[in-house]
């Protein structure tokens, strides 16, 4: 089931809620996510773009690495096929199965890393 992302409006580069230029093409963004339903093995469908559209800059998105962790659960963004995996430990990915409660009772303070 597709994850809902809500850009932070006012933590960022001001009231705006514009992503954080950091260097070398970097930003941050911060927000949550939403989570209903299971997660499929492989991961669920997080477009890159509703997780960049605070930045102000065109291009192609190059990279998108989630910073921290979501209630416990590593996070790994797969770019090619727009999908956010998770691990509940190293290199091992969550069973695909109904979002706990951890997940699902609130949105999910979450950052990212982009680069353009």
């Amino acid at each position: 089931m597709p994850l809902a992302f809500t850009p932070s409006t006012t933590v960022q580069g001001g009231t705006q809620g514009e992503a954080l230029a950091l260097s070398a093409g970097y930003w941050l963004t911060t927000g949550t996510l939403t989570f209903s339903g299971s997660y499929s093995t492989g991961g669920d469908t997080l477009a890159a773009a509703s997780v960049a559209k605070r930045i102000p800059v065109s291009g192609t998105i190059r990279e998108m690495i989630p910073v921290g962790t979501a209630r416990g659960n590593t996070m790994e963004y797969d770019l090619a096929n727009g999908k956010l995996k998770f691990y509940a430990s190293a290199n091992t990915e969550v069973a695909a199965a109904a979002y706990n409660a951890a997940l699902t009772a609130s949105p999910v303070p979450v950052a990212f890393l982009i680069r353009v």
